[in-house]
């Protein structure tokens, strides 16, 4: 089984080949997130070398100033960036190899997930077609969100992690699902909000009145969100310490819908999805997969026998959610997202295009079944299919470019940090902070009230900067990065109280006061006892589940069997 999959594996890169293509040529590729991403995944891996872990701090955002961005972003994604990186790569390479594996990985786990429902002809083509989604080509050469390209690579594989459970209910196999689980939530969160309501209505459908399956799949489920609670918890707890309260209303107030019609085909371009740009960015499901779902309700309406396939209400529970996510996606359901107030964090309507993939690519999977079962002889059928397969690529070949390939330019070369937020609202910036900070990008370190003979910095890592101070009276110091829970300050080696951050002479930053003298300040980036607890729930619920899914996976290489 182990080489049966490795071998589908090599196909499948060589059959993706043509989607990830472009990212093989020098250069950062355009993409409205691109820049941002791989300037993130290079702090990412720089917090990681300083000691920092799991990171949380950003050191050179906003001005050198600092922000808690890896708090309340998605992490996953940079440690894939992060272990490229550690190999001795660039961080441009990194994010265009984590982007282009989500192709062929995507297609394999959606193989893994589909194979066992539909058999291994019509799981091919399917995971085939989940590659090649219009959607999938839009986040990585349009938006460049390496988020949701990770997000959906991993997704395919919770519900086949759930699906076994739910088959033969195991510990080994409880605790595999849960750190599938974890992987598609701490890829992005919006997958995490959006799929715990789908995942627990896809148990609950395939238990059905399996208990013991409904209890093992459920605590799994479970598992998984609590294996993410360091980054979960802090994100929670110091959220109203961010301007990320803007996002939550700001998206739908703007009427970031979509028409129906732009839904079913919409032109291909490389600007933002609103359809007054000049080029606006596509947001269709795509022609190939709306035939699928075309044929789909041909077959359930037409079809008496297929309505007793055991298949059939997972299929009508896809095709429920793929109507459900193009409605909110229409101005019509407005009313709608007022009243699931949470949804609004998804910040654009049109983002549900990956639960109307995943919905797709099932039903997909259910009409070449079908077809397959048609088709009795093995000829015909391989031609049939190999045709579809020829049909899913060239149907897409209008997706497989790059707006343009330009060199990327590190704008902290001459400052000490990156002159903004990468954020569209400054949503991740401490409330505390301070505009006029901004003026002066070169300093590590200022005055704050009196005036020091010497201010020098000696070592400015991601969770520790130490300075030099010689003063000749008392004074107050700025440690110019914005004050945050868990910095510290070391005055000659003795714990030191910072100053409110609202106050006049702080603006937001980490303040201190040091007397006359030569003195050696240290701050440090600390864990709170927030993320301190959070840490250890994560730590003990990972390592947990390792430690029990290891026997499996030592047994299935060796029987083929788990």
């Amino acid at each position: 089984m182990v080489k049966k999959n490795l071998l589908v594996l090599g196909v499948m890169i060589i059959l993706t080949f043509p989607a990830w293509k472009a990212l093989r040529h020098m250069g950062m590729i355009s993409g409205h997130d691109t820049q941002a991403a791989v300037f993130k995944g290079e702090e990412f891996f720089n917090a990681i070398k300083d000691g920092s872990f799991p990171p949380r701090w950003s050191k050179r955002l906003d001005f050198g100033l600092g922000q808690p961005t890896f708090t309340f972003t998605y992490s996953m994604p940079y440690y894939l960036m992060s272990a490229i990186m550690f190999l001795n790569s660039g961080p441009i390479w990194a994010f265009k190899i984590v982007m282009a594996a989500s192709f062929p990985c995507g297609a394999f786990f959606t193989f893994l997930w589909l194979k066992k429902h539909f058999g291994g002809l019509p799981a091919f083509l399917a995971s085939l077609l989940y590659a090649y989604l219009p959607y999938h080509f839009a986040n990585v050469y349009v938006r460049g969100d390496i988020g949701e390209t990770v997000a959906a690579a991993w997704l395919p594989l919770a519900f086949w992690g759930l699906d076994r459970v739910i088959d033969s209910p195991t510990p080994a196999k409880t605790a595999v699902a849960a750190l599938t689980v974890a992987a598609v939530i701490i890829s992005h969160p919006f997958y995490g909000l959006v799929f715990g309501a789908i995942w627990t209505g896809y148990i609950l459908l395939r238990s059905r009145k399996n208990i013991q399956a409904l209890k093992m799949a459920m605590t799994a489920l479970i598992w998984g969100y609590v294996c993410c609670a360091f980054y979960i918890i802090p994100s929670l707890v110091y959220k109203n310490m961010t301007f990320l309260s803007r996002l939550e209303s700001y998206f739908i107030e703007k009427q970031y819908f979509v028409t129906l019609d732009r839904i079913f085909y919409s032109p291909w371009g490389f600007d933002g999805a609103n359809e007054l740009d000049r080029r606006p960015m596509s947001v269709q499901a795509g022609l190939v997969a709306w035939g699928f779902f075309t044929g789909w309700l041909g077959i359930a309406l037409l079809s008496k026998k297929v309505r007793k396939d055991r298949h059939f209400y997972e299929g009508l529970y896809f095709s429920m959610l793929t109507v459900a996510a193009v409605f909110l996606m229409l101005s019509i359901s407005l009313p709608v997202w007022k009243l699931l107030s949470p949804m609004e964090n998804l910040q654009f309507p049109w983002r549900l295009l990956f639960v109307v993939n995943i919905g797709m690519t099932y039903l997909a999977g259910f009409v070449l079944r079908y077809l397959a079962g048609i088709l009795k002889q093995n000829k015909i059928k391989l031609l049939v299919f190999t045709g579809l397969a020829g049909l899913i690529i060239i149907a897409s070949r209008s997706y497989w470019s790059v707006g343009r390939y330009f060199p990327y330019v590190d704008l902290t070369r001459e400052a000490i940090g990156y002159p903004g937020t990468l954020t569209m609202l400054l949503e991740e910036t401490p409330v505390w902070h301070s505009r006029n900070q901004e003026a002066n990008p070169h300093n590590f370190i200022q005055n704050a009230e009196g005036r020091a003979i010497l201010l020098t910095m000696l070592v400015w890592k991601t969770n520790y900067h130490k300075f030099l101070v010689v003063t000749d009276k008392p004074i107050a110091v700025n440690d110019k990065t914005h004050f945050w829970p868990g910095w510290k300050v070391w005055v000659d080696g003795v714990a030191s109280p910072t100053l409110d951050p609202f106050a006049k002479i702080s603006q937001g930053l980490i303040t201190f006061r040091v007397g006359p003298g030569t003195h050696i300040v240290e701050t440090r980036l600390t864990e709170t006892g927030v993320e301190q607890t959070s840490d250890s729930i994560s730590l003990i619920s990972i390592f947990g589940a390792v430690a029990i899914s290891l026997p499996g996976v030592l047994r299935l290489k060796r029987h083929d069997t788990v």
